[in-house]
């Protein structure tokens, strides 16, 4: 919070699993075939997409895009995979998070993208708002889905 308008989360988790170049090379050994990925996303932004006003904070793709990268770097097992997001939440009904005052940088942006792309995963994809002022329960149910995922996982080969 309180920084640039310029984060790239999604971008970021891309390059790092199933990018190319020095970011990819300083993650190796990182993914294993023989267990769970767990991504955490942490943001009061959002990556607008190619429509937004200001593309520099913008991560490339969209969250199909996303949710492929993922799923190719694991195998193409996106069951192998859980996804959590405490994110801005201003678009939701009964949303806590006040919008992001661009000036003071109080609030959270909205961040439909990063939710539909969470959504993607079903049950193993979970968000809420990161204005929280307890993340307890939502990481107490977080633990419960990837043990499940851990339980059902089937290692390659």
């Amino acid at each position: 919070t309180n920084s640039s308008l310029g984060e790239k989360p999604m971008e970021a988790m891309v390059q790092a699993l199933a990018g190319e170049g020095e970011v990819a090379e300083c993650n190796a050994g990182f993914l294993r075939d023989n267990a769970v990925l767990v991504v955490v996303i942490i943001t009061d932004e959002d990556d607008n997409g190619p429509h937004a006003d200001d593309l520099e904070g913008d991560s490339q793709g969209t969250p199909a895009d996303w949710f492929e990268a993922l799923a190719d770097a694991k195998g193409g097992n996106d069951q192998a995979i859980v996804t959590l997001a405490l994110i801005g939440d201003a678009d939701q009904p009964g949303g806590i998070c006040p919008p992001l005052d661009q000036t003071t940088y109080a609030g959270a942006e909205p961040a439909p993208r990063i939710r539909q792309f969470v959504a993607m995963f079903g049950s193993r994809g979970s968000a809420a708002p990161v204005c929280a002022g307890d993340y307890q329960q939502f990481f107490a149910a977080a633990v419960e889905t990837i043990g499940i995922a851990c339980e059902e996982f089937v290692p390659e080969g």
